[in-house]
């Protein structure tokens, strides 16, 4: 993905699939630039997605703002490896990086790399990664209102990635 200017959204979205690879590039090339990447997957059984990004910025000025949301079950597998780089001069770059993981079973497994390498001064850049099992007390929520379990995880899975899809849209 290369933007010389203006906005640019790049939604990816994985369901069904036994391995897959995904590497996205991301390069801002103007000013006053915007670039939204955002992932939701689902993963079952031995399920494996591996996805590696990059966040470059040549110049300054420029924002760019990732998301990447996994549900994982079964035995399946994510592993998210991101890297923000700004150039040297890229001065006054916006730049985040989040990766967000739930876990539905104990036999799911998740690595996740997220990484920054700044070159210039007057930044503002982050990056994050949480993973963690379902909220207990939104799947008693749901199960006390006669919602069958499995509907329940499938409510509460759907609302997760969710956050991706909705942001990507609006």
């Amino acid at each position: 993905i290369q933007n010389m200017g203006g906005k640019v959204a790049h939604l990816t979205e994985f369901k069904g699939l036994a391995w897959v690879r995904e590497e996205t590039i991301a390069e801002t090339y103007a000013a006053n630039s915007e670039t939204r990447l955002f992932s939701a997957n689902y993963l079952q059984g031995p399920q494996v997605l591996d996805q590696h990004t990059k966040q470059i910025h040549h110049v300054g000025g420029a924002t760019s703002d990732l998301l990447y949301k996994n549900v994982l079950d079964g035995e399946a597998t994510a592993t998210f490896a991101g890297n923000i780089y700004v150039a040297p001069g890229a001065h006054n770059t916006d730049a985040y990086q989040s990766n967000r993981n739930l876990l539905l079973s104990e036999d799911a497994t998740v690595n996740s790399l997220p990484g920054l390498e700044i070159l210039a001064d007057k930044v503002r850049c982050s990056h994050g990664s949480a993973s963690g099992p379902m909220d207990e007390e939104q799947l008693f929520y749901l199960l006390s209102r006669g919602i069958p379990h499995y509907e329940a995880h499938q409510l509460i899975a759907d609302g997760f990635i969710g956050e991706a899809i909705d942001k990507f849209q609006s």
